[in-house]
């Protein structure tokens, strides 16, 4: 989170007023528990709160995340978000870029639940029409698929390895977009 900060300010895309900053910075640690929670969906054993994704219950497991946990979090998110462009206002910031990958990985893990909330979809739409953005997803650069490591039930499986006995090593899953769509918005 060091370098994604160092890099907000140096290229200027940290909030700029008092409301702004407490915004950004209640939204920062606010997507960090999300994320944290929903690791222990992808990372079971590590200590996390679920471990869904080796458990034998998987389906019932997802189940219930997606129908109590994951509404809870969009209802927050989208609450917070309001009728605001960019979560800290009027101009893009850093935690929008964190809000993007996490709000892109649920729209992939539960595409329905997160269609329930439409300024969050409209967020997302927003997002992805930046032209420097929409020009990086156009590109050989931009991993849409695998999302995590070939350990998971999720996130991996659509590569086919290991899980239904391919030998061709995918493409290493995509690192954390935020800090790549930083970088490619600053060049």
């Amino acid at each position: 989170m060091a370098i994604m900060r160092h890099l907000a300010r140096k290229h200027g895309l940290v909030a700029t007023d008092e409301t702004g900053l407490v915004r950004q910075d209640v939204l920062e640690q606010q997507l960090t528990d999300i994320r944290i929670g929903f690791w222990g969906v992808l990372y079971p054993g590590a200590g996390y709160e679920i471990d869904l994704l080796f458990n034998n219950e998987y389906v019932s497991e997802k189940f219930k995340y997606t129908a109590n946990t994951l509404p809870k979090q969009l209802d927050a998110l989208s609450r917070f978000l309001g009728t605001r462009q960019w979560f800290t206002g009027n101009h893009i910031n850093y935690v929008d870029f964190l809000a993007y990958e996490l709000l892109d990985w649920f729209r992939l893990f539960s595409a329905g639940t997160v269609d329930k909330y439409s300024n969050l979809i409209q967020f997302l739409t927003r997002f992805e029409s930046l032209p420097a953005i929409k020009a990086y997803m156009k590109s050989p650069e931009f991993i849409s698929w695998p999302i995590d490591s070939p350990n998971n039930i999720w996130g991996f499986k659509k590569c086919g390895w290991p899980h239904n006995g391919g030998n061709a090593l995918p493409r290493l899953a995509k690192p954390y977009q935020a800090y790549t769509m930083v970088t490619i918005v600053t060049r």
